[in-house]
């Protein structure tokens, strides 16, 4: 039977050795312990901001959303994976690897579209922060945790484009709002945030607000 799993905190009685100039430890004996007793921030590299303040700012901004229809769809993704979306990273490795990594992303993607707004009020704000909000929570689906991070299956097969493309369309459907322009608008900009084919977005930017999500992200 497999005795350690990566990524879950142990408690573990042992001694330090040393052993051809290099430290060792002697395991005596190791007791799995209650996972949620814990932060895994204490243990492991994790956002520089609080995690309250992650979900303060936001929660500031899905409420900030005057458009009902997208303001509905946020807060139900962020009322599924609102667990998960202040543990997971951005991505395995290169960018926010880290946990809180995700929020982390986003919150400083936040503070840019901001700006751009107040300096370009052409900008449809709502579909931006809403865009921005949304554009990567796939990654919840396509990577395996905050800890040792992996693709999962479906992050290989898929990417977490095509799935969160995908789940607006279901969220959209389950809460009435079907074949609407904001559903479609919605899922051009996570289609489209790579910004270019080659960067595995299969849609190009055609709209303002998709062009200025991938020049943030």
């Amino acid at each position: 039977a497999k005795i350690v799993e990566t990524g879950r905190i142990y408690e573990v009685r042992c001694e330090v050795l040393k052993y051809r100039n290099a430290l060792q430890l002697r395991i005596h004996s190791l007791l799995s312990v209650d996972q949620t007793q814990f932060d895994l921030s204490e243990f492991v590299t994790s956002s520089w901001i609080p995690k309250d303040v992650l979900k303060e700012r936001i929660k500031d901004a899905i409420y900030s959303v005057q458009n009902e229809i997208y303001r509905k769809i946020l807060i139900r993704f962020f009322t599924d994976y609102q667990s998960e979306f202040f543990d997971y990273p951005a991505a395995s490795k290169n960018h926010h690897n880290f946990v809180g990594g995700l929020a982390t992303h986003v919150v400083g993607m936040l503070d840019i579209s901001e700006n751009l707004c107040r300096l370009y009020p052409q900008l449809n704000r709502d579909l931006l922060i809403s865009g921005v909000l949304l554009h990567d929570i796939g990654k919840i689906t396509e990577l395996s945790g905050p800890i040792a991070t992996e693709y999962t299956l479906q992050g290989k097969l898929l990417g977490h484009i095509s799935v969160m493309n995908a789940k607006i369309a279901q969220v959209a459907a389950e809460l009435g709002f079907a074949d609407t322009e904001e559903e479609t608008l919605l899922r051009h900009m996570v289609l489209s945030h790579h910004g270019k084919l080659e960067y595995g977005s299969p849609v190009l930017p055609l709209l303002m607000e998709a062009e200025v999500l991938s020049l943030i992200d």
